[in-house]
């Protein structure tokens, strides 16, 4: 009798929990309106006509809002398939207001942080800003350490709790920067930098950025932590396994940016992507969740 191995009965599990019927999503405003910008930013019809055959937003008992499949889906499908007009990069903040600053100053950057100086402005612009539908369809926030309260730090072991500080010192120095930059060469932003505004943007960047190259610029400070980043609409809503197969990045000749999956799944099962062979700790620290039986887990012992 053929012995299944770790990662294939955690596949069984995630199979369960794929084929639980999420809650369609599709009909509600946000995302309605989601897609309706995304098509109206898009001139290629046949994009517009073929990629929202594929998935549609749900949400789901155990995993909350995520995408479902609309059809069956076989490995080797490309299963999302966003133009790189609609992502947002290093060279939307360079070609919006900030950037002139940013190039006038001449102060260094890593991408994270100028990611999030762009969503922080284009946020308290509201319907005024043309990437509003994207923005709106965020979560207002994050159960990341920048929100973990001192009682929730207490629970953590000693080494988790390190991290988590380690990531929250990170933040507040980025913050410092950000906000010290603001107030000295772009005064008429100054009230939009609040501490909660900045701790917001900056875990969206952190939890729903997808992997992207980032060329040297002179003025970008090419940080591993913080950089070779994109966020990328309507993709970020897919959540992770740690036993999901796929391949992501940028299709040259399309000029879109794609997911091709591995797996199979049947129509109305929610569709996962891996983030990554993450254990529970990173899982936790960057993303702000843990997943039981993860096959990507480890622990640390001190002899």
């Amino acid at each position: 009798m053929k012995q299944v191995g770790r990662c294939g009965r955690r596949r069984r599990s995630v199979r369960q929990n794929r084929i639980q019927q999420g809650v369609s999503q599709s009909h509600q405003p946000v995302y309605v309106k989601l897609l309706q910008w995304m098509k109206e930013n898009v001139g290629n019809s046949q994009w517009k006509s073929s990629v929202w055959q594929c998935l549609e937003p749900a949400y789901f008992k155990d995993t909350g809002r995520g995408l479902r499949a609309r059809k069956n889906i076989y490995p080797g499908e490309t299963i999302i398939s966003i133009p790189q007009q609609l992502l947002v990069t290093v060279r939307t903040v360079f070609d919006s207001d900030i950037g002139a600053v940013i190039f006038r100053e001449k102060e260094k950057w890593t991408p994270q942080q100028l990611l999030t100086i762009f969503l922080v402005i284009e946020r308290h612009r509201g319907d005024m800003s043309p990437w509003f539908p994207y923005i709106n369809s965020l979560p207002d926030e994050y159960s990341t350490p920048l929100y973990f309260s001192a009682s929730e730090m207490e629970l953590m072991t000693p080494y988790v709790r390190s991290l988590a500080e380690l990531t929250q010192e990170r933040f507040s120095k980025a913050f410092t920067k950000i906000r010290t930059f603001v107030m000295n060469c772009a005064a008429s932003y100054e009230h939009m930098f609040r501490e909660s505004d900045v701790r917001w943007a900056w875990s969206t960047v952190n939890t729903r950025s997808v992997y992207l190259q980032t060329d040297p610029h002179p003025v970008l400070i090419l940080d591993p932590e913080e950089s070779h980043l994109a966020l990328a609409p309507f993709l970020d809503l897919l959540n992770h396994s740690d036993c999901s197969q796929m391949s992501a990045g940028i299709n040259v000749k399309s000029k879109t940016y794609d997911i091709i999956t591995q797996d199979t799944y049947k129509k109305n099962e929610q569709v996962f992507i891996c983030y990554g062979s993450h254990d529970n700790t990173k899982l936790l620290i960057n993303y702000g969740f843990a997943l039981p039986n993860n096959v990507s887990n480890s622990y640390l012992f001190t002899l």
